[in-house]
This record gives structure tokens, C-alpha cells and sequence, in this order.
């Protein structure tokens, strides 16, 4: 302990230090909802996660399994940095909902001709579209004032996050 530590922890008893120079902030509701929606669209992005709530047939490209497993990963680094309030989660989240939402919009596309040819029902095409949603949902949490105020440190402006000057 240091001798500012031994001091406030003689001053007050307890012999606990106190960090004066953290400032300790608070997590946002929306961001809270966008980090567990970011869990969510990283298990919606694995390919098992996806064939068994969504069989498509003929199955997907290997590029699709593959991607899928990168927007896993970066969608989880995601949560966990907005989860933690960190600066570059803003950024990583943008890279892991742009692709998925493109994605998704492929899965859409292919779905109408599938639906077509009668490979792909209705309900799982409206159902896609229902998470294409989240996506945007995702990327609106973020850019809400509410949440932009929980990254911005006092006197630092090293790091613009969207929509800041």
C-alpha cells in the first residue's frame, strides 16, 4: 500500500485503500441490451446454431461456415468490450454487425428464390427477417447519446466514436 493509502486508511481505521483517481462509471441500459444481443447474434452466426434452427437445403458453402465462425468471435469480443466499456467496442461491434447483417441479407435473398422452388417456408423467411433486425437494433443501442456518454472520458479525445465530433 502507498503512503497516500496508509494515510486514508489511518485517517478512517478500516486500513483499506481508496483509488481517488478511477472514476467509476456506469453501464448504460442500452448498452447492456446490445451487448446480450451481440451474444445472441454471435450463437445465431455458428453454423450448427443455424442449421438446426433454420434447415436450409442444399447446405451452405464452406465460405459461409467459416465466416460464420469469424462474426462468432468478433461479435463475443464485441459484447465483452461494450460489456466492459470499452473505447474500441464501438468499432468492433460496427465490424461484427455490418458482415452479419449482410449475411443475413444473402440468407434472405437466397431464401425468396428457395421459397420459389419450394425449398424454404414462409415462417423461417419471415423468421430471418425478424433477425435481420437485430443487427440494426445492435448498431441504434450503440449510437444512442445515452451510450456514447458512458465511453467518453473527461479531457479525452483521442478516440472519436461515430456520430462525435
Amino acid at each position: 500500500m502507498d503512503s497516500a493509502g496508509q494515510a486514508l486508511g489511518s485517517a478512517t481505521g478500516s486500513g483499506l485503500c481508496v483509488m481517488e483517481d478511477r472514476s467509476i462509471r456506469s453501464r448504460p441500459l442500452p448498452l447492456t441490451v446490445a451487448a446480450w444481443l451481440l451474444v445472441l447474434l454471435s450463437l445465431l452466426n455458428l453454423y450448427p446454431a443455424g442449421l438446426l434452427l433454420f434447415p436450409i437445403k442444399p447446405p451452405p458453402a464452406a465460405f459461409s461456415v467459416y465466416s460464420g465462425i469469424v462474426l462468432t468471435i468478433l461479435s463475443m469480443v464485441a459484447a465483452i468490450g461494450l460489456w466492459r466499456l470499452r473505447r474500441w467496442s464501438v468499432w468492433v461491434t460496427f465490424a461484427a454487425c455490418v458482415p452479419s447483417l449482410v449475411r443475413i441479407g444473402v440468407l434472405i435473398l437466397g431464401g425468396l428464390v428457395s421459397m420459389r422452388m419450394g425449398l424454404m417456408s414462409p415462417e423461417v423467411e419471415a423468421a430471418l427477417v425478424a433477425i435481420a433486425l437485430v443487427p440494426i437494433l445492435i448498431m441504434v443501442l450503440v449510437m444512442l447519446p445515452a451510450s456514447r456518454r458512458a465511453f467518453q472520458r473527461r479531457g479525452d479525445d483521442s478516440v472519436a466514436l461515430p456520430g462525435t465530433r
